[in-house]
């Protein structure tokens, strides 16, 4: 009786340590996956953040270009409007050229937050699965302890005897 007492006591003791070990790993992984998913968030949004300064930077030499060319055209400034032509003789071209390159900064960064969306969502869904499995964990291990607790309160009225 007290080897069976004994082998009780055992395997209720692997199964709490087995418990607290799940217990353990799940938050291990748990902290892995939202460091993981922060750290791509924060690249994603230091890369767009770069973008945008670059475009923003383009911006301004459009304008500081337009700007010339109005001085250009301003009365009594043929020489330098002659001299500043020669100089923005394919401006035309290139202000063409910028306005592409900005439509298709702007697809693209439209395109991307499109992909971010669906990947938060895909995140979302998944962070839904799991907290759900944790449910499903947490009620198997609700149900272990109450196992442990009966088979402790057995070991407890047993041992007396």
């Amino acid at each position: 009786r007290e080897q069976e007492v004994a082998a009780e006591a055992r395997r209720v003791q692997r199964a709490a340590a087995a418990l607290e070990c799940a217990r353990e790993l799940w938050a291990k992984r748990r902290r892995r996956r939202e460091r993981a998913v922060a750290g791509r968030c924060a690249r994603r949004a230091a890369a767009l953040e770069k973008e945008l300064r670059e475009d923003q930077k383009a911006r301004g030499r459009v304008k500081a270009s337009q700007k010339i060319w109005e001085l250009a055209r301003a009365p009594g400034a043929a020489a330098a409007a002659i001299t500043l032509q020669r100089v923005f003789r394919g401006y035309y071209d290139r202000k063409l050229v910028a306005e592409a390159r900005a439509a298709l900064a702007e697809a693209r960064r439209e395109e991307e937050t499109r992909l971010l969306r669906e990947e938060v969502e895909d995140l979302r869904l998944e962070l839904e699965e799991r907290a759900a499995e944790a449910d499903g964990l947490g009620e198997r291990a609700l149900a272990l302890e109450a196992e442990v607790a009966a088979a402790e309160a057995g070991l407890a009225t047993a041992a007396p005897r």
